[in-house]
């Protein structure tokens, strides 16, 4: 979301839902998380709880103002109801036979959904398939199209086990010029751009292969304004993930 130092904003109180982290120095929001988004979670690890507030400054986006779809950026007003994480077309690179329900490579059953999806009041959605999990940008246009919901992809990369490939070998540099062409340029020669970056971790552990892409992720986001999602194995990493 946009911001200008002329723009006046009432203090900010955390979402429904959520609270502030406890202890003697958290009973109100600094001043400085007055200029951008507040998120809070909290985080468990046997009997230890930690709460954090992560502040995303609005001015850090400054440079990717409209929301990027696979067909073409949109304003935010248009975006409505979002689904912000979904699989429509994907799937692992050599599924064995008892890995066959995560393959997903039919559009006519993506546009089904995505029909079914818009009747109920959705209208985007954000497709977090990476090109090591097959990643289809040309079948999510055409499902675009054809259904109305404004589909937002991925730049980045799967966990590990998918991404190492892509990876090694590869330098934080590079993977970060990488992210950052198809999220200004384009993915490959479809002139699709992507609209976010992906970075994963894996159980109890953010491997030197992971740590490569999330920290070309958050270069990528300085460089363009493009936001950054990551993934947790069942929940674990999220405050180191954040630290990186």
């Amino acid at each position: 979301m946009p911001h200008s130092d002329s723009d006046q904003r009432a203090p900010r109180s955390l979402p429904k839902g959520a609270s502030h982290p406890q202890g003697p120095e958290s009973a109100a929001l600094p001043a400085n998380f007055n200029d951008g988004i507040i998120i809070s979670f909290t985080h468990e690890r046997g009997a230890l709880s930690e709460a954090v507030l992560i502040r995303v400054s609005y001015t850090s986006c400054a440079a990717m103002p409209m929301i990027q779809t696979v067909r073409g950026p949109i304003e935010a007003a248009e975006l409505g109801v979002c689904y912000g994480h979904e699989h429509l077309l994907s799937g692992p690179p050599e599924p064995s036979p008892d890995e066959m329900d995560f393959v997903l490579d039919d559009e006519d059953a993506a546009a089904l959904e995505m029909r079914s999806f818009r009747r109920a009041g959705g209208s985007a959605v954000v497709e977090m398939t990476t090109p090591d999990y097959g990643r289809d940008v040309a079948g999510l246009h055409r499902v675009s199209e054809r259904t109305g919901v404004h589909i937002v992809c991925a730049a980045g990369y799967n966990k590990d086990p998918f991404s190492a490939p892509f990876v090694n070998g590869v330098s934080v540099e590079e993977l970060t010029e990488r992210f950052v062409r198809e999220i200004v340029e384009g993915i490959d020669d479809t002139g699709i751009r992507a609209g976010l970056v992906k970075a994963s971790s894996t159980l109890n552990e953010i491997s030197p292969v992971a740590e490569k892409v999330f920290r070309a992720a958050a270069a990528a986001h300085l460089r363009t304004g493009a936001p950054v999602s990551t993934h947790t194995e069942a929940g674990t990493m999220a405050l180191e993930q954040v630290r990186l």
